[in-house]
């Protein structure tokens, strides 16, 4: 994973696979394909062996789990502990 996120870090691989129907160059999952062989080029001693489906799978759980904790962060009041003291209404 820690891999996968090194990926999305450099500069316009982010923007690249979120590229909202493009008419020319890359579509998602050629970009997927391009992720799953950064990830097994960068793994070579570990036999990692990824495929496209892999690299959506997983981006898929990492963006269910971000919803579940912003979701989460705004039912809790963002980490609010209730009033502090010397807070007046």
């Amino acid at each position: 994973m820690e891999t996968l996120l090194n990926w999305y870090t450099i500069p316009d691989n982010y923007k690249h696979l979120h590229n909202k129907n493009p008419t020319h160059g890359n579509k998602v999952k050629d970009v997927q394909m391009v992720i799953a062989k950064f990830i097994n080029d960068a793994h070579t001693t570990e036999s990692l062996n990824w495929t496209w489906t892999d690299v959506k799978n997983t981006i898929g759980y990492i963006k269910k789990q971000y919803r579940k904790a912003k979701a989460m962060r705004t039912k809790t009041g963002e980490g609010s502990l209730g009033p502090l003291p010397g807070d007046t209404l």
